[in-house]
């Protein structure tokens, strides 16, 4: 049954469940789609998936051993810490967002559905960028201030966030109400692009990976695009991991000595009191170095949960073995690119709060589905297949 309709049909499921389920946590618009209550859109999703599996008569999930490992790993670890901690809640949570990954996802992992993807961001930021601009040469009454919005929840990231004021115009641009000005200008001297999240920082969390997919698909016009407004957004971190992948990409032969060098800045940085020289009267670059500073606190860190680290340092190997294996099968592909878009993908989604968002699980399905293209072009030259 892989008719037109059908096909069809699978799209506007992407479109409609399946990206909102992927960005729920990014992009601040899609509180509104589900009520803020992710689990009515992953129900939603597990159905149509599970249709999809029956109708292609394919049942079958990511079978790669490592892969099964490694979450499994994760997973049993997580299980030992919700006990200790005893809440269960981001278990189940993670426990679906990787059945999703393993038995469903794979639905998607096609090259089309990723350049839908691709499209679908653009989509978004380009129709974004044409209201910003509206808005700046012709500044509106804000008759779409988030108070008066009667599809929001009380828990929507946009009513519990208490330092922005925001407007959402046609549900399509997020628009900080309380400072267009000066505060928050640009690279380009303009008021920071926020697109459709709660800030310009989780709009680059998603436009930055995306940007390095569409080079590697050779999607040019929607790279440009997306790096205008990221431009616009103006996120120091994403311009950082964007210096970083750069440098990985024109010496990618020397990766490993690169790692390395990284390694050794980062804990000379400590040692010289580096770090400490950065704190200033900017909240966030304190929060941003803190973070960093808590990172060499290991003292009070126990090997499971506790307060220190809420998951313990089991947990953060095994988050450390899945990344492992991410940025492996990138390398046995042997493109620049790939390799790039794993790294930088890793850095920037750390900023996110979630480590295995369903996002991230979206992108290990691209860096998986682009092995297995790999692995079977090799087995045909080799003549293995």
């Amino acid at each position: 049954m892989k008719n037109n309709s059908y096909l069809i049909l699978k799209k506007l499921i992407f479109i409609l469940v399946f990206f909102p389920f992927i960005m729920h946590i990014y992009w601040g618009i899609f509180d509104i789609y589900y009520a803020n209550n992710v689990m009515y859109i992953w129900i939603f999703l597990l159905f149509f998936l599970l249709f999809f599996k029956y109708i292609e008569s394919d049942f079958e999930f990511i079978k790669n051993k490592e892969i099964l490992y490694i979450f499994a790993i994760f997973l049993v670890l997580f299980l030992v810490n919700s006990y200790i901690l005893g809440e269960y809640k981001d278990l189940m949570k993670y426990s679906a967002y990787i059945f999703s990954l393993l038995f469903l996802f794979n639905v998607f992992m096609q090259n089309k559905y990723f350049k839908l993807y691709i499209n679908i961001v653009t989509f978004f930021t380009f129709t974004a960028l044409i209201l910003y601009f509206y808005y700046l040469l012709f500044p509106a009454p804000f008759s779409f201030i988030v108070d008066n919005l009667s599809l929001l929840t009380l828990d929507s990231s946009f009513v519990t966030r208490e330092d922005w004021d925001y407007s959402i115009p046609y549900y399509l641009l997020v628009f900080p109400v309380n400072d267009l000005g000066a505060n928050q200008l640009s690279i380009l001297g303009l008021p920071r692009f926020f697109g459709m999240s709660t800030e310009p920082t989780l709009y680059s969390v998603v436009v930055l990976p995306t940007i390095i997919m569409a080079l590697y698909f050779k999607k040019y016009f929607q790279a440009l695009i997306l790096f205008f407004g990221l431009l616009l957004a103006s996120s120091m971190g994403s311009f950082l991991f964007g210096i970083i992948g750069y440098i990985f990409y024109v010496f990618y032969r020397y990766k490993l000595s690169l790692f390395y060098v990284l390694i050794v800045l980062f804990f000379l940085g400590k040692s010289t009191g580096f770090y400490e020289s950065l704190l200033s009267d900017s909240p966030r670059m304190n929060f941003y170095i803190g973070g960093v500073l808590n990172l060499f606190s290991l003292q009070s860190i126990s090997l499971f949960a506790n307060t220190g680290l809420k998951y313990g340092l089991l947990q953060a190997a095994s988050y450390l073995l899945i990344f492992y294996v991410y940025i492996k099968f990138t390398l046995t592909t042997k493109s620049k690119l790939l390799f790039v878009f794993s790294i930088v993908s890793l850095l920037i989604l750390d900023k996110s709060g979630e480590s295995l968002s369903p996002l991230f699980l979206f992108y290990f399905s691209f860096i998986y589905s682009q092995y297995l293209i790999f692995k079977k072009s090799l087995d045909k030259k080799t003549g293995l297949c």
